[in-house]
């Protein structure tokens, strides 16, 4: 019976002229799905196997995005034309300032990514870092303005932005920061601003420098108050967004945002395969969906002709590329460019 009603269905698709691309459907996790992958002669990634992954339950508990009730809940973005004409001078520019102070530009960037893989979203208690993708992302969009505090973000926003550590909606959390605000504060540990994290970093079942990550983390009971040594009220030290808003869902768009504005928040599909990433320009190869999640586009670029999304994940520098990956760009891969949100602070 399953076989006449695969050959139906392919029938259908060949009458209706709709091409098939078949993905097989190796479980999460396994050897035979990493040795898939990497036997695959037209594969622009790598996969491997990592220690901190011993149950699919491991990688559900870092899934935080949350289908949202309210998908139109912010303003769409859309830059004219004439904007993306400008892009693309502006990128022929930068290629000419990039063979022209080819060392300079070396040194900027590693100092980017320095400051990047020791963001304080790479090493969290384990929680959802939906809302905390949020708070990142708006940090690295005001660098020159004091550093807003995840904590408040996640204790403190509510069913508007989700359920807190247990996953949440992105454009809740944008929303939230232009009409509640957030205030200041550093990382664990630290005294720095308002309201620094309250939860230690953690190794996920891998040996360094922090205690094992023991399970999920409850939401911090949102407290509207500072810590003690913080010469400022709660209320004085909000800091507003002025917009916040979705991307339309379209490379130039993106580009131009990130190009204009910096960085910005999108959300995507994680397949059995992901997780296994190793290195290169990730596309879904093999094996079904495990959830939804929120990570940062940084930027852009091509590798051997594959062009791709420079993203920042939150699983740590020993995953990935040294917590970052690429993935296809331009084809709206698992749904990334589908879900780009971001937004701009008050001056």
């Amino acid at each position: 019976m399953a076989e006449k009603l695969l050959l139906l269905l392919l029938l259908v698709a060949f009458a209706a002229g709709t091409p098939l691309i078949y993905k097989p459907m190796h479980r999460p996790l396994t050897d035979s799905l990493i040795d898939y992958v990497n036997s695959q002669k037209q594969s622009t990634w790598t996969a491997t196997r990592y220690n901190r992954f011993k149950t699919l339950a491991d990688v559900r508990v870092l899934l935080g995005v949350l289908p949202n009730p309210n998908p139109s809940s912010l303003p769409e973005l859309s830059y004219p034309e004439s904007a993306l004409k400008d892009l693309l001078s502006q990128i022929f520019a930068l290629k000419d300032s990039i063979l022209a102070n080819n060392g300079r530009i070396v040194q900027l960037l590693a100092k980017y990514v320095t400051r990047a893989t020791a963001d304080p979203v790479g090493h969290l208690a384990l929680l959802k870092p939906c809302l905390i993708g949020t708070a990142s992302t708006a940090v690295e969009r005001c660098l020159s303005k004091p550093h807003l505090s995840a904590e408040d973000l996640l204790s403190c926003c509510g069913f508007s932005c989700g359920m807190g550590c247990n996953g949440g909606f992105p454009e809740g959390a944008w929303h939230y920061w232009k009409s509640k605000g957030l205030v200041t504060g550093g990382q664990y540990g630290t005294k720095d601003g308002c309201q620094p994290y309250s939860l230690p970093h953690c190794e996920h079942h891998t040996t360094g420098e922090y205690q094992p990550c023991t399970g999920d983390s409850p939401t911090p009971k949102c407290t509207k108050q500072c810590i003690k040594e913080y010469n400022s009220t709660y209320q004085q030290d909000k800091h507003f967004g002025a917009s916040a808003y979705s991307v339309r869902s379209n490379e130039q768009q993106i580009m131009t945002e990130i190009m204009t504005n910096g960085p910005v928040e999108g959300a995507f599909t994680v397949y059995a395969d992901f997780p296994s990433y190793k290195s290169g320009v990730y596309q879904h190869t093999t094996g079904g969906s495990l959830g939804g999640h929120a990570i940062r586009i940084l930027g852009w670029g091509a590798d051997g002709g594959t062009p791709y999304w420079l993203v920042a994940n939150s699983w740590n520098s020993d995953w990935g590329e040294r917590g970052f990956f690429r993935i296809l760009r331009g084809k709206d891969e698992c749904g990334i460019e589908s879900s780009v949100v971001a937004g701009l602070p008050k001056d």
